[in-house]
């Protein structure tokens, strides 16, 4: 019997876990082919192993890095400490292929092998959408996002490379490129475009569709409060359904789904959605009557711009977005809730934010609808 290749599978697990789910979904096309092993933090293993194949090997993993902030400040000694120890794993495998999600380390550990990779691309990682037509503050804003992302990301590569590579553009031809659950007019360029969106695994979650849905990955602050909970269930005439943060503590018409739903299974042309934003769960709402987009991340923002461009939704601004961007200080993922105003109209729900938005004095009020 021929001896099967190893992969290597390195998904970034954050606040959420969306780059985890996309990764065990693209891991089943390899399982025949290849014995797979996949890094997860030992504090994530019980949770991930449910959702991946049994032949999949899982490594439990020491370290957890990441870039901390809008200006690219990074945590350097546990970055280095994340790539050692991705180097001692490779030694210890072997693999002749490595996968990563989003791919940054993926692409310094394959390269400094001379081993072949695939990085699994969303959001600011792609070029910038010159081509699409956006308002004269969101083009700033958008460019501001991909400026500061990109910034971060170079400096990681530039960091994990040693110099041989200093940036995502460079780095990025020595191994493929997969966009996952492209949304329209999003570019493309740079890599194959492949559906993530299949979910067949019996551990993933599924619902029934709904009338009223909010997204908030799974990060607690970004989670609803009660307040703002109790003000939009005055106005909903049926159940509040919150997706992506694991379940809180009960309120009369308010149901949690957890972090491991399936989107599209909820969303039918009668659903509203208040949405955090994020690039997947943007592919999976995308035949919803009317979304509110929330943004609480610097990604989340760069993805609903776009996504409000493209598709007509409301943008809803809570931060001053520029003085984060130009701060050059750490920020909390957040959501103040209770700046937003939620109405009645004769088509159901409307919500405005209260904060305005200002660029070098000029102030500039956003309206969500």
């Amino acid at each position: 019997m021929a001896i099967k290749k190893k992969i290597l599978a390195i998904p970034h697990i954050g606040t959420a876990f969306g780059h985890f789910y996309r990764m065990a979904i693209l891991l089943e096309d390899f399982i025949n082919e290849y014995d797979i092993f996949i890094t997860i933090p030992e504090s994530y293993v019980d949770y991930c192993e449910k959702f991946l194949n049994p032949n999949i090997v899982i490594i439990p993993r020491q370290t957890h890095s990441s870039i901390n902030g809008a200006s690219g400040i990074i945590d350097v000694d546990g970055y280095k400490l994340l790539l050692t120890e991705n180097e001692n794993i490779y030694h210890t495998i072997e693999p002749d292929l490595i996968i990563g999600d989003p791919g940054i380390q993926a692409s310094i550990l394959a390269t400094k092998f001379s081993k072949p990779w695939i990085g699994i691309m969303h959001g600011c990682y792609l070029p910038f959408p010159y081509s699409m037509a956006f308002s004269e503050q969101n083009s700033a804003l958008l460019k501001s996002i991909w400026d500061s992302l990109n910034y971060q990301l170079d400096k990681l590569i530039c960091l994990g490379t040693n110099g041989a590579f200093t940036s995502w553009q460079d780095i990025q031809r020595t191994g493929k490129v997969i966009i996952p659950n492209r949304i329209s007019n999003e570019p493309s360029s740079i890599g194959e475009y492949v559906d993530l969106n299949n979910i067949s695994s019996s551990a993933w979650g599924t619902h029934t569709e709904v009338d009223l849905l909010i997204t908030c990955c799974s990060a607690g602050t970004v989670s609803p409060t009660s307040t703002f909970l109790s003000n939009i269930t005055e106005l909903s005439k049926g159940n509040v359904f919150v997706a992506g943060i694991r379940p809180g503590d009960g309120q009369s018409k308010v149901i949690y789904l957890g972090n491991n739903i399936d989107y599209k299974s909820l969303v039918n042309e009668d659903t509203v959605v208040i949405s955090h934003g994020g690039h997947g769960t943007l592919q999976a709402i995308g035949k919803a009557k009317n979304v509110f987009l929330i943004p609480s991340d610097l990604d989340q923002l760069y993805n609903s711009i776009i996504a409000s461009t493209i598709n007509g939704w409301h943008l809803i601004f809570d931060k001053n977005w520029f003085e984060v961007i130009d701060s050059g200080l750490l920020f909390k993922r957040e959501i103040h809730w209770e700046n937003l105003v939620i109405q009645s109209t004769n088509n159901g729900i409307e919500i405005k934010g209260l904060e305005i938005y200002k660029k070098e004095q000029d102030l500039i009020e956003f309206n969500a609808v």
